[in-house]
């Protein structure tokens, strides 16, 4: 399969899951992702920012280490 036929395969799929959903009620749907992936990519690049010690793992969860709680087995 070639990626054009995927990306052609992945779009119908999303165009029948989608159904009949107006234009405009669309964006309440794809605004809460779009947040939630921006909270997912703010965690994770604060995570980058510890430096891997055994140490420093156990501190890098803390609340007050991050802008955004992300909560456990959520991540």
């Amino acid at each position: 399969m070639t990626e054009q036929e995927l990306e052609k395969n992945f779009w119908g799929a999303a165009i029948v899951l989608r159904g009949n959903i107006d234009t405009g009620d669309y964006e309440q749907y794809i605004s809460p992702l779009k947040f939630f992936k921006c909270l997912y990519d703010v965690y994770n690049e604060e995570l980058k920012g510890f430096v891997r010690s055994d140490v420093d793992m156990k501190y890098e969860a803390f609340a007050e280490n991050h802008h955004f709680v992300v909560p456990e087995n959520t991540h």
